[in-house]
């Protein structure tokens, strides 16, 4: 145990504090939700569709940028001399995977429906 979790437990103790269980709160983990999980640095989804778009677009990079300035897993890219919306978004996104995959759902959802429709449009174009 380290010193300052066995600190914390005598002032517990010395204060006469029990401790007690805390559930975590209920929130919508997006790296739970897709499976994500890392390995040798580079990130990968149990989701299929998913993970056909982030190994398209970054090869599981989501610390990665292109040429034309598109960043992150699913490459968001800037738009008419704005920075592209992941930066906006989620300012850490070079470490953020769960922020990132929160940004590239709504993406996603809102121009495609669902990813299995944003699979198709990459599958058909190379883009999506």
């Amino acid at each position: 145990m380290s010193v300052l979790k066995s600190a914390a437990l005598v002032g517990l103790a010395a204060a006469s504090l029990t401790l007690v269980p805390v559930k975590p709160v209920a929130a919508y983990n997006y790296m739970a939700a897709y499976g994500m999980y890392q390995r040798s640095g580079l990130w990968h989804s149990s989701n299929g569709y998913v993970e056909y778009i982030i190994q398209h677009e970054s090869s599981g990079r989501a610390w990665v940028s292109n040429y034309l300035g598109c960043i992150g897993l699913m490459q968001s890219c800037p738009y008419k001399g704005s920075p592209a919306g992941l930066a906006v978004s989620c300012p850490n996104w070079r470490t953020d995977v769960e922020c990132q995959l929160e940004f590239f759902s709504r993406y996603a959802y809102s121009r495609y429906g669902s990813w299995y429709n944003a699979f198709l449009h990459s599958k058909v174009y190379g883009w999506w």
